[in-house]
């Protein structure tokens, strides 16, 4: 009984006007295994309390920080107690702090080990120079044309970027390991 109707207001406004809108591929998997199991490594040269000297138990609880980004509390006490030992042992050394952002970036998958080959504007590109990682509201990500305040640049027309054209070639393709 009440459909949408949509108008354009003109049709002389150029594409190359536009900003090609942004991207963000997210892994379901929050860490990745190979980096948990090197972490683990890691803490195990440190002066763990007892029930934390197993590698599998220390990875047991490192698997706990991809639930930072769920509201799931199971679990929530032991881990508090681990973080608690994580902001005296591993902090950083200049700061004094434990930086659960940068733990949680560096146990991001790499955006390398997803993102596979990238075409933007019908050429082939070095994934590397057009795909970073962001940091989004589901863990760190894989993210194309991702402007915000916090980037390098404040100018947001500077760094986004526009199509060169229309049609599928003219865009972004990605293929994706999954």
């Amino acid at each position: 009984d009440n459909p949408t109707i949509t108008t354009l207001e003109s049709q002389h406004y150029s594409i190359y006007n536009i900003y090609f809108p942004a991207i963000a591929i997210c892994s379901n998997n929050k860490l990745s295994k190979s980096k948990v199991e090197l972490y683990a490594e890691h803490l195990l040269k440190l002066n763990l309390p007892k029930q934390y000297r197993s590698e599998s138990r220390l990875i047991e609880l490192i698997a706990y920080m991809g639930r930072l980004y769920d509201a799931d509390i199971e679990g929530n006490d032991e881990f508090v107690k681990f973080q608690e030992i994580l902001d005296k042992l591993d902090s950083e050394k200049a700061t004094g702090i434990y930086d659960t952002r940068q733990k949680l970036n560096f146990l991001a998958p790499n955006c390398s080990d997803i993102v596979l080959k990238c075409k933007w504007g019908g050429q082939y590109r070095n994934c590397s120079e057009i795909i970073q990682t962001r940091r989004t509201n589901e863990g760190f990500c894989c993210s194309f044309n991702y402007v915000r305040p916090s980037n390098d640049s404040d100018n947001f027309e500077a760094s986004a970027r526009i199509a060169a054209g229309i049609g599928p070639d003219m865009g972004l393709t990605i293929l994706l390991n999954l």
